[in-house]
């Protein structure tokens, strides 16, 4: 898993499972000494630096923009005051660069309040 610690992720992110593909909400995180464990779709998942894990984060990309409410603008993707520049960066933040959908969630909830929910539920399996 992408090198993910378990402060990077909040109940409701989305990740990818390996073996059941598509986008999958995060339900529960729990944090032990040596370990960590994400509850996904009623399993379990535990994740430390020698174990193989199901779970991956998901490469953000432009139609994750459109299906969580974002506009096309010229250059960038606008939502309640979030501005995406097309190199996905943070507009007026040029070194705040996200690269997967989880960081797009967390930074859209930390300067807005709100969650980052995608428009249509279908692409969630």
């Amino acid at each position: 898993m992408g090198n993910i610690k378990s402060k990077d992720l909040r109940i409701g992110n989305l990740l990818t499972s390996k073996s059941w593909g598509g986008y999958h909400p995060v339900s529960g995180i729990e944090v032990f000494r040596s370990h960590f464990e994400v509850k996904i779709g009623g399993y379990i998942h535990k994740i430390s630096d020698d174990a193989q894990v199901d779970l991956d984060t998901i490469p953000l990309d432009k139609s994750d923009l459109i299906k969580f409410g974002f506009v096309k603008e010229e250059c960038f993707y606008y939502k309640n005051g979030v501005a995406i520049e097309d190199d996905f960066t943070l507009e007026g933040f040029g070194d705040v660069e996200l690269k997967y959908v989880h960081q797009l969630q967390n930074l859209y909830f930390a300067l807005t309040g709100e969650e980052l929910v995608m428009k249509d539920e279908l692409t969630l399996k």
